[in-house]
């Protein structure tokens, strides 16, 4: 019989190796029904279950743009034990014909689906490619950016909601 130890948001079953799918499931029901996804891992000692849930938010301007404020949203959710760049981005999303040309109390509404639950406070950022270079290399001259980047904690009972304020333009 396999015990079940709870670390924080992470759920551990331990002595099993080979957790199959369908058990990190049954899982999920049992413990964490609210939990968007569930998959299993395996390392020394024992397999596991990670589970996933969404960051549901709104994106807010509040400086003008300087193109005509239509473009790719891009929206990053990083790991800060991860370093810096890339390699922290634990999920993100790009929003095509994001519309920000309106008033700035004008909100657009995003949803960044299975991003890992854990204890760790994510940060996320957000730009609008309103110059449409797209997303290489990040925001260019022009692009409005978050200068604020909001932290939140990715909980498995529910969706983590967050609102993010473009609040200054790319250099």
């Amino acid at each position: 019989m396999s015990s079940l130890e709870a670390v924080n948001e992470f759920f551990i079953v331990r002595n099993n190796p080979s957790l199959a799918q369908e058990d990190a499931l049954a899982l999920r029901e049992s413990i964490c029904p609210n939990a968007a996804t569930a998959t299993t891992v395996v390392g020394n000692g024992g397999g596991g279950v990670v589970f996933y849930q969404d960051i549901v938010g709104t994106v807010r301007r509040e400086v003008p743009p300087m193109g005509d404020g239509v473009g790719t949203l891009y929206v990053t959710v990083s790991d800060p034990t991860l370093g810096v760049g890339p390699a922290a981005i634990v999920a993100e999303g790009d929003f095509d014909d994001a519309d920000f040309s309106g008033p700035k109390s004008f909100g657009y509404n995003f949803t960044i689906p299975n991003v890992p639950v854990g204890w760790v406070p994510y940060t996320l950022e957000a730009f609008l490619d309103d110059d449409g270079s797209g997303s290489n290399g990040g925001p260019t001259s022009g692009d409005l950016v978050t200068l604020s980047r909001p932290s939140i904690r990715v909980e498995a009972l529910e969706a983590a909601e967050v609102e993010l304020v473009l609040d200054g333009y790319a250099n």
